[in-house]
């Protein structure tokens, strides 16, 4: 079974989910991850070669979004977010 299907098959459980240099996760899948794990409070991402820090608007509109929605329904929301994205040195000098 795949990452992301473990990861459906635990949605109703999950609290924390951190994500370290997974090569295809990029913000849209984040985006339907989050959105199908009702009870995740903690997010953290690192290192992931699609996530840049260009993504850190658009994943906190994301979470404003899906907690906006949580708080309606009477779910938890997400607390935390851990973000360090994959770091390029560029030009050696």
């Amino acid at each position: 079974m795949s990452s992301v299907g473990k990861i459906l098959e635990r949605s109703n459980t999950l609290t924390v989910l951190h994500f370290h240099k997974v090569p295809f996760l990029d913000r849209r899948l984040l985006a339907i991850i989050l959105r199908a794990c009702p009870k995740v409070e903690m997010l953290g991402v690192y290192g992931c070669p699609l996530v840049h820090f260009g993504d850190i608007i658009c994943l906190l509109d994301l979470i404003h979004e899906i907690n906006r929605d949580r708080r309606a329904n009477g779910q938890p929301t997400i607390r935390a977010l851990d973000f360090c994205p994959e770091f390029h040195r560029g030009m050696s000098s």
